[in-house]
């Protein structure tokens, strides 16, 4: 009887157990699929902190020549200066949006002036040479006009972004509008004539999507906004459409 009992329990246990499995799978899918799904954001979160601090480091071993007519952008014509007007545009974005032209309306011009002796220094940085192809073999896009709806919200996203240390493009301000196209974010670079150079070369960027943006000619419009960083300083937001 003994034997029997022991027998119809090894059956009744090899009845349930698959059963038992399958619900049991069935219940660890979802936090399967979660799991790979955080793991991958956080993948994507490391790369994007990692392409961030390369351009970071990019900026702390480059020096912008000073030359005396960086501080003169009235020297340029009314297109690269298309901000000289915009009064709810600080100086310091409204010379951004400036050196961004320049390099969109004279892209061999920028790069021989401001990237060429970094470039001929570093000939095995392949984001520099890259640069130089581009720059040197596009043609000229037009000037961006500066849009006070591109600038609110990117002001938005650079002030959120800076009180919390944040770097990337997604809205955790829930006050943060997202009427972009295309989106740059700068970090630790203090200067202007530093933002752009930064973004064009795209240190660490491999999608190179940064550059892209600045010198696309299907673009018109643009709202730049900078804000301290807990992080790197300072950020800088470029919405364009």
């Amino acid at each position: 009887m003994k034997i029997l009992t022991a027998f119809g329990m090894l059956l009744l246990s090899s009845w349930v157990s698959p059963k038992i499995t399958r619900e049991a799978r069935g219940q660890l899918k979802p936090l399967n699929t979660f799991s790979h799904a955080a793991h991958k954001t956080l993948r994507n979160s490391e790369q994007y902190l990692e392409a961030v601090q390369n351009r970071f480091t990019f900026l702390e071993n480059y020096a912008p020549p000073q030359e005396k007519y960086l501080q003169q952008p009235e020297s340029f014509n009314a297109d690269t200066n298309s901000a000289a007007k915009t009064t709810w545009m600080s100086a310091h974005d409204r010379e951004v949006l400036y050196w961004l032209n320049v390099a969109r309306l004279n892209p061999s011009g920028f790069f021989n002036r401001f990237l060429l002796k970094a470039a001929q220094a570093n000939p095995s940085n392949s984001y520099l040479s890259s640069l130089m192809k581009t720059m040197y073999s596009m043609k000229p896009v037009p000037a961006l006009i500066p849009d006070k709806s591109l600038y609110d919200a990117a002001m938005c996203h650079a002030r959120s972004s800076g009180i919390s240390g944040y770097v990337g493009h997604t809205r955790n301000n829930t006050q943060c509008k997202k009427i972009y196209t295309g989106e740059c974010c700068s970090y630790g670079a203090d200067s202007p004539l530093d933002v752009v150079i930064q973004l064009l070369v795209d240190e660490g960027v491999t999608s190179l999507g940064h550059r892209i943006l600045c010198l696309g000619e299907g673009f018109t419009i643009a709202g730049i906004a900078s804000a301290p960083h807990t992080r790197f300083r300072t950020n800088t937001v470029i919405d364009f459409r």
